[in-house]
């Protein structure tokens, strides 16, 4: 059933390649994050377990990089940088969207924040940096956004002070094994619905996007192409649906990117001088299993509290080795 659609969708007179995932998604999202964000978008809760994991998932980056001059490669709303910022000297958001970079002035600027400033990078090209400029350096899933993931990886080795730390996040192709090869997201913007069909290619490490644009609304878009009782993986879809609808096509466009293993990135950092490199646990599914297990009554109230009671818990899980290579969760020191 995917390989029926992709099939079609290859033959689609007005089939492009985008130039970036920039203009393939990030331009077209008003809110990366669905406005969901704790402290950015909504008040900080405690009793959410999502909050809680969010908020541990901060500190993870913080304990993990310096309190000095950070650098957020790839922010999106404004995730992590704006909230560490409070905690550090300085923090500079490098964006390859510019939709997403006035996002997060724009957020910025409502919070208050005077130590933090976001830059706009043409995705890839050189950062505008001297060499041994930051003293630590956060990726949130964006190196593997990028045009030459190796590339980006130099690019951040050479801005980071001698023993200064990468804390990396990267999409691990590993967890799709049983997807049938693909699956779909879509979300609507300006009256517009756009649904993105992922192949994924995991021996190869590459993943090829597809995002198709209607002119529908997201609700009569799902009720047509999507068949009921199934998950969200690309054999959902109905493929004769979906092409009854190729009236409604404003632009139909693909991106190719390269989604490193654990040991791809490890090799690399080797290749390009990281002094340590390792694999670890990640503060945000730790504190997710830990809300669960602590009674509500003993749980921390305030933001503060939250960071008190995480933060010795959060500094030993990162300095925890991971069982197994395929963590998604990497420290690299300069």
């Amino acid at each position: 059933m995917i390989s029926e659609i992709i099939n079609w969708i290859e033959t689609l007179p007005a089939l492009r390649q985008s130039s970036s995932t920039s203009d393939f998604i990030y331009d077209h999202m008003e809110s990366q994050s669905g406005e969901c964000l704790p402290v950015i978008y909504t008040k900080f809760d405690s009793s959410n377990r999502s909050h809680f994991s969010d908020r541990a998932q901060i500190l993870d980056f913080l304990l993990s990089t310096s309190s000095g001059r950070i650098l957020d490669f790839g922010p999106g709303d404004g995730w992590p940088s704006l909230l560490i910022a409070p905690y550090v000297k300085e923090v500079i958001g490098v964006e390859g969207s510019q939709k997403r970079l006035d996002i997060c002035n724009r957020n910025a600027k409502r919070l208050g924040l005077t130590n933090v400033e976001f830059e706009y990078v043409p995705p890839g090209t050189p950062l505008p940096f001297p060499d041994c400029t930051f003293d630590g350096a956060m990726a949130a899933s964006s190196i593997e956004q990028t045009p030459d993931p190796y590339q980006t990886l130099k690019e951040l080795f050479r801005v980071l002070k001698p023993g200064g730390k990468l804390r990396l996040h990267y999409e691990d192709l590993d967890r799709y094994k049983g997807v049938n090869g693909g699956d779909y997201y879509i979300f609507e913007q300006n009256k517009e619905t756009h649904l993105i069909i992922y192949r994924r290619k995991i021996e190869e490490e590459n993943v090829r996007q597809y995002r198709l644009t209607f002119n529908l609304s997201r609700s009569i878009l799902e009720n047509k192409i999507i068949q009921p009782g199934r998950t969200n993986s690309a054999t959902t879809l109905n493929p004769q649906a979906l092409k009854s609808l190729e009236p409604y096509l404003l632009e139909c466009c693909y991106i190719e990117t390269r989604h490193p293993s654990f040991q791809t990135f490890v090799n690399w950092m080797r290749k390009i001088g990281f002094r340590t490199i390792r694999g670890t646990y990640d503060g945000g599914s730790f504190a997710s299993e830990l809300f669960d297990n602590i009674e509500k009554s003993k749980r921390p109230d305030s933001l503060k509290d939250v960071d008190n009671f995480l933060k010795p818990l959060i500094k030993t899980i990162i300095n925890l080795k991971a069982p197994v290579e395929t963590s998604p969760w990497i420290i690299a020191k300069k």
